[in-house]
Formats: C-alpha cells, sequence, structure tokens
C-alpha cells in the first residue's frame, strides 16, 4: 500500500500546538516496528491480544502526531486508527 490514508476523528486532538480534526497515515517501516514494536501479541492460548503501547507509537509514527496527542483520542477514533495500522498488513 503506497497511498496515504486519512481518518477523520470524531473530536479532535492537539498536536504541535493546533487542533487536528484529520489524519494522514503514511505506510509504516521496519524503522517504526523496531521502534515501537509489533501491533499484536501472541498470548499463551494462542490467542493475539493488542499491544496498545505499540499501537500508539505506530499511530504517531505514520500519522507525524507526538504519542501524547495519540492518547488524547477517544477510544472509537483510536479504534479507527487501530484499523488503519492493522491495514498495512493486507
Amino acid at each position: 500500500m503506497s497511498n496515504p490514508q486519512t481518518v477523520t476523528l470524531k473530536k479532535p486532538i492537539k498536536a504541535h500546538g493546533e487542533d487536528v480534526s484529520v489524519l494522514t497515515f503514511r505506510e509504516l517501516t521496519a524503522a517504526d516496528y523496531a521502534r515501537h514494536g509489533f501491533p499484536l501479541t501472541l498470548v499463551g492460548d494462542g490467542s493475539k491480544q493488542i499491544n496498545v503501547p505499540a499501537v500508539v507509537g505506530l499511530i504517531s509514527s505514520s500519522a507525524g502526531v507526538p504519542p501524547s496527542s495519540v492518547e488524547q483520542m477517544t477510544g472509537a477514533d483510536f479504534t479507527e486508527c487501530l484499523g488503519v495500522v492493522m491495514s498495512f498488513f493486507e
């Protein structure tokens, strides 16, 4: 996937001193995963668990906003951005 993806947030966040209501995501790189980790973790029973700190870092890197801005997101906005991060694996 080479085209950037955008997410319109239901509730704006503060990033770089400004209100931000649209995030544009670039494709993730190996360096992003090396820095932040993988978004899913396998647990003992074979199920998968979301690695929330890694997802925060990956959203931050991909969308170009600080992690503290990602942490301001509503649950619905975070879930939509998680979907974008996971779409890079398709």
